[in-house]
């Protein structure tokens, strides 16, 4: 390509066929590695053989163009450019000196010349293609590339190969990939060429590149597998020997394929120790595409020695859950199969009927040498599970009962007597009476005893009491002022005695004793009960009656209430039987009604301080008192009644001006009282002493008539309360 620059332009374009990617390459000519430059072609050696130059005399002038192999023309892969010298020589069609692809056009440079492979053997190849990267161009069929073939005896073309494109790469060549397919003469032939013809006339005219070749491949796309025959099964005595050193065994072995012969391979490789038993072998057909077909065959070894087994010895349990070790097996050779072929459907671990079972085990080498033992496994009869039926319980001068025990499936049941003396109907029955009971705890055990396995048992006991004595105490005591007495009952022959209060308060220094000391009473009546009692018999019981006076209390707290109320409830202790009760005012105006219950209730008091006394009187121990404060006070606003009328005639009955509470509740308040002329006839600050209708209170009599009064509370809010009031006499 003269004058050209041959900088390399990457084309992102790619052109190839399926056939050339899916086939199998088996022979690749690239020329070598290196920029070398001038190597004609006719005589160069690659790693394939020496490729020769077929250019008639008669066909080429003096100043022909020539067929060199160099990296001058580079070879830069399909879709790229065209390129000057790299590392990858190309054949390709140059003048008289290595220019690259670039062919004189001018005169004297006829040019009829072949480019011709070493030999190449396609032996066991078939469906063979030819392929190679290119590029060409020239004038027409007039400067040409042509390939041929040649199968031994005759060359033919194969193609006149089309231009390639230049694309991008213009002027120079964008490189291409070609693939042709051979004649079926090429299928297992071991010598076949192909070569590559440049023809060009002098005419001047024409067009670089001329032609380049690189990376030329022959590959097969054959994809009929072989056919392979395995041996029959094989057989192999080994004698006492464990390991097998496998054979060859293709040789056994047909195979066939469309296209020369197959090799075989066998898996395992032949001198693969083996052990003994049964192995698989595989042999593979693979022909010279690579196409594969494989088939097996068993291969058997077997050793003479047999395997040795030792069983467990003989097993007599009670426990039907029985666990043994596995036999012990000795081989010489690795590998051996262990079965349990007594079909009893037992093992270890199970739980074992009673009676013998037989235990069989075999072993089985690889090489199918077989020994066996066995062993027998007894289960001895257990006793059933002792069970009564029958619950503990206790009885009240009770003579007999009936025992009762679950029936038992193995063994033998017997009841015997542990505690007490009764006398059994039937010891060896499971139903059975017991009689003869004695006082306090009867017990039995009922056993099941086998004659190997040893017994079980379970127990109940049966208590019987006495009836009690009967009960006895002294009759009703009366305490006046100690706070304990001593209190006397019988003492049981049979049982035992306790003491109790009914009320609950009452205390004992020794409830159990039937002579103690009783302490802690209520006020009051207290009943004690000494009872005598033994176990589910029924009791027996006295009651003893004790009255202590006690000190008579008013529950109720000292209060404060007011003196306008619809009246007030007081709680003192309860009034004992055989006891009088009384409630009643010390000081003050006090109304009180119920007074000769606990609970009366006070209808009304005084101003000021009230005292009510709440007392019990007992014929024997006398009288006992309490007293509460009640304080009167004024709640609302002072609103006396005031009399309208007095007639101090010293009759005792009206004969003053009393104005309730005044002087209680207003200590300091002023009263004055005028006639209907405005004379004063009474003061006085306070109120202790009321008007008696004299003057000034001095005994002078003041006349019948009309009279008014003016009360100043001096309180707060300076009440004044005013008002006539009339002397009658």
């Amino acid at each position: 390509m003269r004058g050209i620059s041959k900088a390399g332009i990457l084309l992102c374009f790619f052109f190839f066929s399926t056939g050339y990617l899916s086939a199998q390459v088996f022979w690749t000519e690239t020329f070598g590695t290196g920029c070398n430059a001038g190597t004609l072609a006719n005589g160069f050696v690659s790693v394939n053989g020496t490729w020769t130059i077929d250019a008639p005399v008669a066909n080429n002038d003096a100043d022909a163009n020539r067929w060199y192999i160099s990296a001058t023309e580079n070879g830069e892969g399909v879709g790229n450019c065209g390129a000057a010298c790299g590392t990858n020589p190309t054949l390709h069609i140059g003048g008289l000196t290595d220019n690259g692809a670039d062919y004189s056009k001018g005169a004297q440079t006829s040019t009829d010349a072949k480019a011709i492979s070493p030999a190449i053997d396609c032996s066991n190849k078939c469906a063979i293609e030819l392929s190679f990267e290119y590029i060409e161009n020239g004038d027409g069929t007039d400067d040409n590339l042509i390939v041929w073939y040649f199968d031994g005896s005759t060359w033919t073309v194969l193609e006149d190969t089309p231009k390639t494109p230049f694309g991008a790469c213009a002027p120079q060549g964008l490189w291409t990939n070609r693939t042709i397919a051979l004649p079926v003469s090429a299928n297992n032939n071991a010598d076949v060429q192909i070569a590559f013809q440049w023809v060009n006339n002098n005419d001047g005219l024409g067009t670089n590149p001329s032609a380049a070749i690189y990376n030329i491949q022959l590959s097969s796309t054959d994809n009929i597998a072989p056919t392979i025959t395995c041996p029959s099964n094989q057989t192999v005595n080994n004698g006492t020997n464990c390991g097998y050193q496998i054979t060859d065994f293709t040789s056994l072995a047909t195979a066939t394929d469309n296209c020369g012969v197959p090799t075989l391979t066998q898996i395992p490789a032949p001198g693969t120790e083996i052990g003994s038993g049964m192995h698989t072998v595989e042999l593979i057909a693979e022909d010279g595409s690579g196409n594969t077909t494989s088939c097996t065959f068993e291969l058997t070894v077997y050793e003479s020695t047999p395997p040795v087994i030792t069983c467990p010895s003989d097993t007599v349990s009670c426990e039907p859950v029985v666990a043994y070790d596995a036999p012990i097996v000795v081989e010489n050779c690795t590998g051996y199969t262990l079965t349990q072929n007594d079909a009893t459907g037992y093992t270890s671990g199970d739980a074992f009927p009673i009676g013998v079972t037989n235990q069989s085990y075999e072993v089985i080498d690889a090489s199918g040498n077989v020994a066996s033992c066995n062993f027998n496994v007894e289960i001895l009869e257990l006793p059933s599970t002792a069970e009564i039926l029958t619950a503990p319980a206790q009885f009240c001068d009770e003579n007999s009962v009936t025992l009762e025990a679950t029936a038992p499936t193995s063994g033998v049941g017997e009841w015997t007597v542990i505690t007490g003396n009764a006398t059994l109907t039937n010891q060896f029955a499971n139903t059975t009476g017991a009689n003869n009971l004695s006082f306090g705890i009867n017990t039995f055990v009922w056993t099941v005893t086998s004659s190997s396995c040893g017994a079980t048992s379970d127990t109940v006991s049966m208590e019987v009491f006495d009836n009690p004595s009967q009960a006895n105490t002294q009759n009703d005591l009366t305490i006046c002022g100690d706070t304990s007495v001593n209190i006397v009952a019988t003492s049981p022959s049979v049982g035992v005695g306790s003491w109790t209060s009914v009320n609950g308060t009452a205390s004992f220094l020794d409830d159990l004793a039937p002579n103690t000391v009783l302490y802690n009473l209520d006020p009051g009546w207290n009943e004690i009960v000494w009872t005598v009692s033994n176990g589910v018999c029924p009791s027996t019981s006295d009651t003893l009656r004790v009255y202590t006076s006690g000190r008579v209390e008013i529950y109720s707290p000292d209060t404060t209430v007011c003196l306008v109320n619809k009246g007030f409830q007081l709680q003192g202790s309860p009034i004992p039987n055989g006891v009088k009760g009384i409630w009643y005012g010390l000081t003050g105006g006090i109304e009180i009604t119920d007074q000769k219950t606990s609970t009366p209730t006070v209808l009304s008091v005084s101003g000021g301080d009230n005292y009510i006394v709440y007392g019990h009187n007992h014929p024997v121990c006398g009288t006992t008192t309490d007293t509460i404060k009640v304080e009167g006070v004024q709640c609302d606003a002072y609103n006396p009644v005031l009399p309208t009328v007095i007639t101090p005639n010293a009759d005792g009955r009206n004969d003053l001006f009393v104005i309730t509470d005044l002087n209680v509740l207003y200590p300091n308040a002023m009263v004055t009282i005028v006639n209907r002329w405005g004379n004063l006839v009474f003061e006085s600050e306070g109120y202790e002493v009321p008007w008696d209708g004299t003057l000034m209170n001095n005994g002078e009599e003041l006349p019948m008539g009309t009279y008014f009064y003016r009360i100043l509370l001096n309180d707060s809010i300076n009440t004044e309360i005013t008002g006539p009031i009339s002397i009658i006499r």
